[in-house]
């Protein structure tokens, strides 16, 4: 929580204000090229260190974001860190007890205990399903088990690999709908498919409603984050936190 604090603090003074972290796949494919970013394959320990991580990078356990601090994601969900023959964003083809004993319960454990700002759906499929067009794991599973209320925010292309990779969708207009339709509010890291969800909403494939919901969420978390007050960065501020020996002192420990 210390060592996610600092990190808080030094993206805060250089103008960061959403982390695409922690990384919280339970890894159980040691083969996986991703495993140095994971807390291990013990579900129980993962959460708990996930917990830490975002209550360091939020500063609270509310869902509030505390000054000098960032909004967390919770990813990748689900069962990224069990892909098969170890190849990253490889098919998870895992039974639903597998599922709910070993992936899902460090993503419930932070979602109840932190209140992560945003959690991203995972780039895999499992059981032919892509994470990014998985209403089940998005809209049954984490808004209405878990109660869910943050923001989803896609995987680096994970909205236009509907199209290009998983081939569930015919173009990148169908992927646009499928994944907001999903449950996917957010495109990132640019708008490939999303620019074109203001022609999805005159033709009527997707609703008014789920886009002022994505919108007031974005608009929310700048006010927690206080960037209608302040959107600025010091610059002075800025060297002077990246000079802390006290970091220095915290990494070493």
């Amino acid at each position: 929580e210390k060592v996610y604090s600092a990190i808080a603090k030094e993206m805060r003074s250089r103008g960061t204000h959403h982390a695409l972290s922690p990384v919280i796949d339970v890894c159980r494919e040691p083969r996986w090229g991703r495993v140095e970013e994971t807390y291990g394959e013990d579900p129980y320990l993962n959460g708990t260190l996930s917990c830490a991580a975002v209550k360091g990078l939020q500063g609270s356990s509310d869902g509030s974001i505390a000054p000098g601090h960032v909004a967390a994601t919770l990813k990748h969900l689900a069962g990224h860190g069990q892909p098969e023959g170890g190849q990253n964003t490889a098919p998870a083809n895992y039974s639903m007890r597998t599922l709910r004993d070993y992936h899902l319960p460090p993503f419930k454990m932070c979602i109840d205990n932190v209140k992560p700002a945003s959690v991203m759906p995972s780039y895999n499929e499992v059981d032919g399903v892509p994470s990014h067009a998985n209403k089940w794991l998005l809209q049954d599973l984490l808004r209405k088990e878990w109660g869910y209320k943050g923001m989803i925010v896609s995987d680096y292309y994970g909205v236009e690999q509907l199209a290009i990779k998983h081939f569930v969708a015919e173009d990148i207009r169908k992927a646009a709908e499928t994944g907001f339709n999903s449950g996917v509010q957010y495109e990132f890291p640019n708008a490939n498919c999303y620019k074109l969800l203001p022609e999805l909403l005159k033709k009527g494939k997707i609703k008014l409603a789920d886009i002022d919901k994505a919108v007031s969420q974005v608009i929310e978390l700048k006010f927690k984050l206080g960037l209608f007050e302040n959107p600025y960065v010091d610059l002075k501020s800025a060297i002077k936190v990246s000079k802390d020996p006290a970091t220095e002192k915290l990494a070493l420990k």
